[in-house]
C-alpha cells in the first residue's frame, strides 16, 4: 500500500520518484492482501498488481532510501546490511510519528487506519528535500 500511496502521491506532485516495495518477511511472489486491494481500490488508486519479494541486497543496493514501516524492520535490514545505514530510515522517524503498524492478519478497518496513516505521513513529506 506504501509503494501505491506514494507512486500516486509523486505523480500529481510532479516528483520524479518511484516507490517500490519488498519485505523483510514477505514470501517471494505471495500477491498483496485482498484487504490491500479493497483499500486501494476505495481510494481510487486501482487494483492491484502488486507481487511480494524479500528484501535481498540487490533490491536494497538500487535503492536512494530505504523506507521501513517499522524500527524492527528497519533492525532486520541493518543486522543483514549495515552498509545500507545511511540511506535506511523508518517512516515514523521522517514523519515525526510512531511506527506504522502492519495491517497484515487484520480486518478492512485496520487496513483502511494503516492506509491512512500511510497516506498523511506519505504526503507530509518534502520529498524533493530529503535527508
Amino acid at each position: 500500500m506504501a509503494a501505491n500511496i506514494a507512486n500516486n502521491f509523486f505523480a500529481r506532485q510532479g516528483i520524479s520518484a518511484v516507490a517500490t516495495s519488498c519485505g523483510v518477511y514477505a514470501s517471494d511472489n505471495s500477491p498483496a492482501s485482498p484487504h490491500a486491494d479493497a483499500v486501494m481500490a476505495d481510494m481510487g488508486l486501482g487494483a492491484s498488481v502488486h507481487k511480494a519479494r524479500r528484501a535481498r541486497r540487490e533490491i536494497l543496493a538500487s535503492a536512494d532510501y530505504i523506507i521501513t514501516m517499522t524500527s524492527g524492520h528497519k533492525a532486520h535490514i541493518l543486522t543483514e546490511h549495515i552498509e545500507f545505514a545511511d540511506k535506511t530510515h523508518t517512516l515514523a522517524d521522517l514523519c515525526g510519528t510512531t511506527d506504522i503498524t502492519d495491517p497484515f492478519g487484520g480486518n478492512l478497518a485496520v487496513y483502511h487506519a494503516c492506509a491512512a496513516e500511510l497516506k498523511h505521513c506519505i504526503e507530509s513529506l518534502d520529498w524533493r528535500n530529503m535527508p
